[in-house]
């Protein structure tokens, strides 16, 4: 079951039209979260706080209330949680209306974290950095990735790290904990993050980080909702199998999460 413009429906009703500025200019913001303990909704007003933010940043004008769309989400979640799984949240948001999903969540095995992943790289910078809005480059540069890759991090024509394609980037470099602050989103996981560090006496630099800083860093690890922290083995000729500081991390990862 969706809800669309309040309203729960067992699928999409056919009311999006080709004349919306979504489908015109793709003037749609959204997020994405996720359950704990099959109903604890992770930072639900974070979350559309940075919705409602998204939309101002792209001048998109829209009559909706942040209470009413999160007691829709909440009630969602009520509705479809039958199966005792925790579920991934998508709202959707332009000027013509709103739109939540709730699916299961896809967990990922303990091998997936074990064992790190692969991330390759593209000189790419998206526009609006500070709002999640719709955008074309997220299939494409997914298309691209080999398929050894989970992951594609971007960097600017100048060398600068900015943001994965789903996620914000982490290094680590004696002991600290280094993540770009200006060009990229600020995703909410990633404030999770830094406060953790910041509770466990880890350095944290929020501050430019250039490409050969990657390829000499410690660890590297990326964060997103849905899948928290992930380290990194291989990226490029960079590699590593020491996640000590991405570890420790997700250990002291846990709901309800301190946000400060």
């Amino acid at each position: 079951m969706i809800c669309y413009n309040g309203k729960f429906y067992e699928e999409m009703p056919e009311m999006v039209s080709p004349l919306f500025d979504c489908c015109q200019f793709g003037a749609l913001v959204f997020e994405t979260m996720r359950t704990y303990n099959e109903k604890d909704i992770f930072h639900l007003n974070k979350h559309l706080d940075r919705l409602e933010k998204s939309a101002e940043i792209l001048g998109i004008s829209f009559s909706y209330k942040k209470l009413e769309i999160s007691k829709k989400i909440e009630k969602l979640v009520e509705i479809n949680n039958v199966s005792g799984e925790n579920l991934r949240i998508k709202v959707f948001l332009c000027s013509d209306f709103y739109a939540v999903i709730a699916i299961p969540l896809i967990e990922m095995s303990e091998d997936f974290y074990e064992n790190g992943i692969e991330v390759c790289e593209e000189i790419f910078e998206r526009n609006f950095s500070n709002a999640k809005y719709s955008n074309p480059a997220y299939k494409y540069f997914m298309s691209k990735q080999p398929e050894s890759c989970f992951e594609t991090i971007f960097f600017n024509t100048q060398g600068v790290l900015r943001e994965g394609n789903i996620s914000n980037v982490f290094i680590v470099k004696d002991k600290a904990l280094i993540t770009p602050e200006a060009g990229v989103l600020h995703g909410v996981t990633r404030a999770t993050v830094i406060n953790t560090a910041k509770r466990l006496n880890i350095k944290v630099e929020q501050r430019e980080v250039f490409r050969k800083e990657v390829l000499a860093a410690d660890e590297i690890f990326v964060t997103n909702t849905t899948k928290e922290v992930v380290s990194v083995r291989k990226f490029g000729v960079w590699g590593n199998n020491d996640f000590t500081i991405a570890r420790l991390l997700r250990e002291e990862f846990h709901f309800p999460h301190p946000l400060q």
